[in-house]
């Protein structure tokens, strides 16, 4: 059978379960995100001792950079996965 909107009223089961796994992908993005920003932190401690020792700290700032750039892009993912989350719920009767 072909689903079609508006035909029986009932969003497909494949809508529940796509919206269980963006659900399950939000916490994953969630989880990433709190380890991520642990990381940054953790990341800038280093560099200011590395400063006060009076050490380079150019590689050091340069995988800081990199960890926020990534970081920026989970913000994203987050984002992208809510939205998915908030289109299948408003799909939902």
């Amino acid at each position: 059978m072909i689903y079609v909107v508006g035909m029986s009223g009932n969003p497909p089961p494949s809508v529940g379960l796509s919206l269980k796994k963006e659900q399950a992908d939000l916490a994953k993005a969630e989880q990433d995100i709190v380890e991520g920003e642990r990381r940054v932190a953790e990341q800038e401690l280093l560099i200011a001792q590395l400063r006060s020792e009076g050490h380079d700290t150019a590689l050091a700032e340069q995988l800081l950079a990199t960890l926020k750039a990534t970081l920026a892009e989970w913000y994203a993912h987050r984002e992208t996965i809510l939205c998915t989350i908030h289109r299948l719920q408003a799909r939902e009767p």
